[in-house]
Formats: structure tokens, C-alpha cells, sequence
């Protein structure tokens, strides 16, 4: 029997090797005592794994933990079945064998005791077998073991997952914290605390980790429009005209990054760099705006020039044609502005139009006494 075991140890070595025979072999074993029986069933859990026949390999582990084996050896076999349960899917079966696996490490000596990546890398395995089972709180526990013995950033993304799962949010907001500041250059969570911070009604700390990314030049185009439209709402509009300048704007998004930066700057009293930048836009709706812009600025032909089309866009709204008189009269153009103030002399800019009429017709030399 050992010469045949070690024929078919080597042979299991070799790209020739097959599963038939080592399973012939383990078959003719059986009933002849258990130490026969257990190198047959190990070599059998050898041919298995070779193969990638990972059930047929948990059943002999399983079989093997009958066999009474030393405690070491009950710690490796332990350990292997939450590997292979869970490659399996078995993922109660996995849980088991972690508290086999658990009960085992305790039973060892001080110089037998497995390695901090082992242990981790049990701990990870429930972890991810108590999720699937939607076990969350043992989940949590069983990945904070594993982050306690060996961290890694998948192990944190891991925890992370399951507040959000659980939307456990003062839970994920201290993580997402933790690991910006282990991972600064890291966007996920960047994002993910902006998220959050959202979610959590922090408009201004969401701005806060933006900026961070907007910093590193990490910032996607939607992310960098989500970041001025914040701004604005907490009456940052300075900071939001900033954050879109220089943006390069992909058509679908062109329309609605041009009215943010239009909004910032009326919100930040920068008028002329609003009617610079109202003079690229070709949408009439932007008519109105840029007429009022080029009034309130001064620019005085411009101003014209610009209510005049809005007067045909509008031809019954009078507000249009006193703004247009007073151009005229800016401009000294005082036969012009004297026609628009005459024909407003009904409706509600009578009283307006009437004194702007007087001042017009006294320089134009009209004025009666």
C-alpha cells in the first residue's frame, strides 16, 4: 500500500495525472484501519484540489475530522473547510467551520499558532459568507476581525459596503473619514463621503471633500457641475464660477453649465462678465437677460440695439420700450427717445414715461411752456 501511495503521490504531480485511479486506490483502502484510511482520504483531498473539484474535496475533509486527527492537523483541516465551503457556496457550512476553525486555535500550542495573514484571511471568508446570507452584523464583526489583525484597503471597501447596506450612516461617515485620511488620493471615497454628507443634509462638507477631488484634478464633468450647483445653493457663487471655469463642457451639458456660470456671476455682481458672456449665448431666451445686463452696465447702444429685439419678441410688454427711451436719452438721441416716452402715455410707465418725456423734449428744444 505505501509503495502504491508513493507511486501515486508522484503521479499526481505530473500534467498526465487522473482522478480515476487515486479514487480506485482510495476505495480498495477502505475497512483496512484508519491510518490506511486517512492516507488515502489525504491523498484523495489532494487529487481533489489538483482538479478543482472542491465538494468532492470538503467531503474528504470532512471525512478526515472523523479520523481523530491531532489538533494541528484538526487546525488545518478546519481552516480548509471554510476555504472550500465557501468556495462551494456553502456558506453556512463556512460559518461552521469558522467556529471549528476558532475552537481549534485555541487547543494549539503558543508555537503552533496560525499567521496573521491565515487568520485574516478566515475572518474575510465568513465575513463574506455571513453577507451572503445577509448575516450583516456577524458579517461587520467577522471583517473587523480581520481588519484588527491585517488591513487592507479591500477590507475596508468590504465594511464600507455594509453600511451601506444596513444604512448604518454615522457608522460609514466615521469610516469614510478613517479612510480618506489612510487613502488620500483615493476618489471612491472622496465621493462616497460627499455622497454621504449629502445625504445626511451637510451640504457645506460635501463641498469640503469636492473640493479635495476638484484639488487633484479628480473630478468628473457631472461631479464638477454637482460641486457648483452646491456652491451656489450655499450662496458661494464666487467659488462656483471658479469651480466651472475652464471646465471643458461636453455638448450635452454646454446649456446647463452656461447658466450656471451665468447665475454665479449675477449672484456675484460680476455684470460685465455676465453681458461678456451672455454675447456667446444665441438663445433667445437669453435675449431678456442680456438686455437688462447691457442697461444696468451703461452700454448704451448695445443696451438699443438689444431691446429692440426684445420688443419684438415682446411688443406688448412696455417695461421694453421705457428702458429703450432711456437709452435713447443716455445717448442724447432725444427725437428717438422722445417717440418711445410718447407712446407709453397709457398703462402702468405713464408717470415714468411722462417725466422722462418732459426732460427729453425740454433738451430736444420742444419743451412748451
Amino acid at each position: 500500500m505505501v509503495e502504491r501511495y508513493q507511486q501515486l503521490s508522484r503521479w499526481l504531480d505530473t500534467e498526465n495525472a487522473e482522478l480515476q485511479p487515486i479514487i480506485r486506490f482510495y476505495n480498495q483502502q477502505q475497512g483496512k484501519g484508519q491510518d490506511t484510511q486517512e492516507i488515502a482520504a489525504g491523498l484523495y483531498l489532494q487529487a481533489c484540489i489538483k482538479f478543482q473539484n472542491y465538494q468532492c474535496a470538503l467531503n474528504r475533509v470532512d471525512e478526515l475530522l472523523t479520523l481523530a486527527p491531532t489538533q494541528e492537523k484538526r487546525h488545518q483541516l478546519t481552516a480548509l473547510a471554510v476555504q472550500l465551503s465557501f468556495q462551494v457556496k456553502q456558506y453556512e457550512r463556512a460559518l461552521e467551520a469558522t467556529q471549528q476553525w476558532k475552537h481549534s486555535v485555541g487547543l494549539l500550542e503558543p508555537k503552533q499558532q496560525p499567521s496573521v495573514s491565515e487568520i485574516a484571511e478566515i475572518y474575510t471568508l465568513a465575513a463574506y459568507s455571513a453577507s451572503y446570507l445577509n448575516h450583516w452584523h456577524l458579517s461587520e464583526r467577522y471583517i473587523k476581525d480581520a481588519l484588527d489583525t491585517v488591513a487592507t484597503k479591500n477590507r475596508y471597501q468590504f465594511l464600507l459596503g455594509i453600511y451601506q447596506q444596513t444604512q448604518a450612516m454615522s457608522k460609514e461617515t466615521a469610516l469614510l473619514v478613517k479612510l480618506t485620511g489612510l487613502y488620500p488620493e483615493e476618489s471612491m471615497f472622496w465621493l462616497r463621503l460627499a455622497q454621504n454628507r449629502l445625504i445626511t443634509q451637510q451640504p457645506k462638507m460635501a463641498i469640503a471633500a469636492l473640493s479635495v477631488l476638484k484639488a487633484q484634478g479628480q473630478l468628473e464633468e457631472k461631479q464638477v457641475i454637482l460641486l457648483a450647483q452646491l456652491q451656489l445653493q450655499e450662496n458661494s457663487p464666487v467659488a462656483a464660477y471658479k469651480t466651472l471655469e475652464g471646465l471643458r463642457v461636453s455638448n450635452k451639458n454646454q446649456m446647463k453649465v452656461d447658466n450656471l456660470k451665468l447665475q454665479a456671476l449675477l449672484l456675484s455682481r460680476q455684470r460685465e462678465k455676465a453681458l461678456q458672456l451672455l454675447e456667446t449665448f444665441s438663445q433667445p431666451k437669453y435675449l431678456a437677460t442680456k438686455s437688462q445686463l447691457a442697461y444696468a452696465e451703461g452700454k448704451w447702444p448695445l443696451a438699443v440695439s438689444l431691446l429692440q429685439q426684445q420688443i419684438a419678441l415682446e411688443p406688448k410688454q412696455d417695461k421694453w420700450r421705457l428702458l429703450k427711451g432711456i437709452a435713447h436719452f443716455e445717448l442724447q438721441q432725444y427725437s428717438l427717445a422722445i417717440i418711445e416716452f410718447q407712446s407709453l402715455q397709457k398703462g402702468k410707465y405713464k408717470n415714468s414715461a411722462q417725466q422722462w418725456l418732459s426732460q427729453s423734449q425740454y433738451l430736444f428744444g420742444t419743451h412748451s411752456i
